[in-house]
């Protein structure tokens, strides 16, 4: 060790522990060692951690540093020239070695031909140390004699360990980093490695271009994240998976291009090709936490194009051909779901894409066209999904600063029309609004949990608000978000019911629950168009409701409630009386009600409006729920 005043680790570890980023160089005293090692390691200190914590570890772009290759030599390997980032630790081949004649060599244990099947990770390990004039003559200054400084070296080997995974390597001692570069996967009592045993462990083309990029996140108005790219690799999924189920199905190949011809069969795998490779490709970019929203965008706007070029490419093989009608009817609605409908119903992907960029109206349009061939085919999952507060702390509890409060809710899968039960993965998701307090579920500690329902089953989640002790909130509302892993235009709600007030009660589930079972839309989302007249159901005709109003306490006697609908702006929509009826005891827990609904002759298509439907208990006003339904007029 050089011949310093203090030892620079430790006057670098009581400067980090101080918090300081730098050194101050007086005037008028003496300048000293210490103080210039202290400047010298912060600085190195500060990159490092800007190299783990900000950009990580790996190859950088431009790079295929330290990858490891078979030899043509037994029991060795080759490591590539070039450079990789371990621990903020810079390494660098200057030319491509071999794990027996690598600098350092003497340091890794000879490889041996395994009498058994093993496997090895093999790894790097990067550290420094001090080089002084013994090793170096060109540190001494000729013209008075002496070293005057030392220099520190960076060092790296590639090691093996016998292990399965890279968590189990050992620990780095005091001052190396170890980076996984490779699982090997020898053979018992084969002496050479060969390519095929080499699985290549190094995360590539590290670019802190791509890792500060702006993930793709789409948020809602209460500021909470409400699509991320997870859910855009779903998307990407979906759209691909429902292009290979119609391609697949007896609907299209068999009943519409059975006979194709050798040119037909060729323009139709090319017109679904481009779709499928376009959503994988960006399924996968997703994946990697490598999209962000204006890359969403241009995906999409690709996606408009790829689905553009199916109609026109299909358009010509359909027309005037009665045996491929099923096929024409389908390019006819894709078609209006792409550049949308009269008055923007449907909005369409094209306006979303090109027109006004819009990624969440792209995202929804996309969502509307991969439902439309997604119900062709059945591949999409339908049902009803709601969430309900069915417990939490007594009533008698006061909300206080520094406690966890615990509240279980209800997540409930029914099935849309009869038929065989299904099962879906439900993603639930949980939010502060405003942030600031922690909140997790009891099952995964995490702000998201994954479920599986099949159709008529209902699942009881768990989840845990904490208030810190110093808070500058006073109150807060939990948001605890559920939506269809493959299906999520249609099945995706929020409960809304928990609103904690410190210094107030506990909030308490509601015993009264609206849901609308027809027609199939997600209410928080989506318009429903309503005409005049009858007959009911037909586009541009009058609407039927099925509303189903339930009641969860336990009572001797029925309890009466009424329903009201409320529709707004006046004048637009024709008046719909209450509905009566009683809940509870021998009347059971639901009651279902068909309400038809339509627009006034005085009404003017394109009218935005919306139904509020209230259910109240008659001698209670506080047992109350209400759902808000946004309509517009669209008469024929």
């Amino acid at each position: 060790m050089g011949n310093f005043s203090r030892d620079p680790q430790v006057r670098l570890a009581d400067a980090v522990a101080k918090q300081y980023v730098g050194v101050r160089l007086q005037q008028g005293v003496p300048l000293v060692d210490a103080d210039w090692n202290e400047l010298e390691d912060l600085r190195r200190h500060e990159t490092e951690v800007i190299g783990t914590q900000f950009i990580g570890n790996g190859v950088p772009h431009g790079s295929d540093g330290f990858r490891i290759l078979e030899s043509a030599e037994d029991n060795t390997f080759q490591i590539r020239a070039g450079i990789i980032l371990a621990g903020g630790k810079r390494a660098f081949a200057a030319d491509t070695t071999a794990y027996n004649t690598q600098p350092n060599a003497a340091l890794v244990d000879t490889l041996e031909t395994p009498g058994a099947d093993t496997t090895l990770i093999a790894y790097l390990d990067a550290w420094e140390r001090e080089v002084n004039s013994v090793e170096d003559e060109d540190m001494v200054d000729a013209r008075i004699g002496i070293e005057t400084t030392v220099r520190m070296r960076r060092e790296w080997v590639v090691r093996t360990a016998e292990v399965e995974n890279p968590q189990d390597l050992p620990a780095p001692p005091t001052g190396h980093v170890f980076y996984p570069l490779a699982r090997i996967r020898r053979l018992a009592t084969q002496a050479r490695i060969t390519f095929d045993m080499i699985e290549d462990l190094r995360r590539l083309d590290l670019s802190l271009a791509q890792s500060t990029k702006a993930s793709l996140a789409v948020y809602g108005h209460l500021g909470t994240v409400t699509f991320d790219l997870d859910n855009f690799a779903e998307l990407m999924d979906q759209t691909a998976n429902a292009y290979t189920n119609i391609l697949q199905s007896d609907l299209f190949m068999t009943d519409n291009f059975a006979d194709a011809s050798a040119l037909e069969a060729v323009t139709v795998a090319a017109v679904f090709g481009r779709i499928t490779q376009t959503a994988q490709t960006a399924a996968l970019q997703a994946r990697i936490r490598n999209l962000s929203n204006d890359d969403g965008i241009a995906v999409l706007r690709t996606l408009y194009h790829d689905q553009d070029n199916f109609i026109t490419g299909l358009t010509p093989l359909v027309e005037d051909n009665s045996e491929r009608v099923a096929t024409a009817n389908m390019l006819r609605d894709l078609r209006e779901l792409l550049d949308g409908g009269e008055d923007d119903i449907p909005p369409g992907l094209r306006p979303a894409v090109i027109v006004t960029p819009n990624l969440p109206a792209a995202i929804e349009a996309q969502q509307q066209i991969n439902m439309e061939i997604g119900n062709r085919t059945q591949s999409l999952p339908h049902g009803i999904l709601n969430v309900q507060l069915v417990d939490g702390p007594p009533p008698e509890t006061t909300i206080e600063a520094g406690q966890t409060y615990r509240y279980t809710f209800a997540v409930i899968f029914e099935p849309r029309t009869p038929g065989p039960a299904i099962e879906e993965i439900f993603q639930l998701r949980t939010a502060m609004n405003p942030p600031g307090w922690p909140v997790t579920f009891v099952d995964t500690e995490e702000e998201q949990q994954n479920i599986t329902l099949t159709t008529g089953d209902t699942a009881n989640v768990r989840v845990d608000i904490e208030i810190p002790a110093a808070t500058g909130l006073t109150t807060a509302g939990l948001e605890l978000n559920a939506r269809s892993q493959n299906n999520p235009t249609e099945m995706n709600t929020t409960n809304t019911e928990v609103n904690l007030i410190i210094g107030s009660g506990s909030a308490q589930p509601n015993p009264v629950d609206i849901l609308l079972t027809s027609p199939s839309i997600n209410v928080e989302q989506d318009t429903v168009s309503v005409g005049r007249g009858g007959p009911i159901g037909l586009p541009g005709r009058g609407v039927n409701f099925i509303f189903n109003f339930t009641y969860s306490e336990t009572v001797a006697e029925p309890v009466a409630f009424t329903a009201s609908f409320v529709s707004n702006p006046p004048n637009t929509f024709e008046d719909v009386e209450d509905v009566t009826f009683s809940l509870g005891s021998t009347q059971g827990a639901e009651f279902e009600a068909l309400v038809g609904f339509q627009a006034t002759a005085a009404s003017v298509n394109g009218t935005g409006g919306t139904l509020t439907v209230t259910m109240t208990q008659d001698d209670d006003e506080d047992i109350s729920d209400e759902m808000v339904i946004n309509l517009v007029v669209q008469k024929s």
